[in-house]
């Protein structure tokens, strides 16, 4: 049965999904048991049937990463300023006309955006903030003592 699958066939099988994790959803009040994994025993079982095959799997992969990115793409080209990005970089650079050099230095040197990978939200919190943290959020008698990753000399200069 490994064939190629086309958008419809991928599309068929992700509202099959959508439909088994809501009828998983709905049938499991076990905390413990994740409708997720449930679904991936489905596909599996289906698979073992010959009703999907991997080419399928890939498909439906493919298909809902594609639907994400598109939608993350719209999310952002939403949150951008209007106009083109020239007059936006023109716009921001013509408040500096006529700035002494240090004073456009000290408006353009520092960063404005990073980039953090992170495990969990609060690994990316400066330390301070994070030991204070998981007190608010653990159960009674939890150890709360969670030591950094990082180093404690890229821990002095991330604060």
């Amino acid at each position: 049965m490994n064939r190629k699958h086309s958008k419809s066939d991928a599309e068929a099988l992700r509202q099959w999904c959508l439909a088994r994790l809501a009828e998983n959803s709905a049938a499991m009040r076990d905390p413990m048991s994740a409708s997720a994994r449930a679904l991936a025993v489905d596909l599996m079982q289906r698979r073992d049937k010959g009703e999907i095959d991997d080419a399928a799997l890939m498909a439906l992969v493919k298909h809902v990463a594609d639907a994400a990115l598109t939608a993350r793409a719209g999310r952002l080209a939403a949150s951008k300023p209007s106009g083109d990005w020239a007059s936006v970089v023109n716009a921001a650079l013509a408040q500096l006309a006529g700035a002494p050099l240090a004073e456009v230095k000290a408006a353009l040197e520092p960063g404005r955006l990073g980039v953090v990978f992170a495990a969990h939200p609060t690994v990316a919190l400066a330390p301070a903030m994070r030991a204070n943290s998981p007190s608010r959020f653990a159960a009674p008698g939890l150890s709360t003592n969670f030591e950094s990753s990082r180093s404690s000399t890229a821990s002095a200069s991330a604060d």
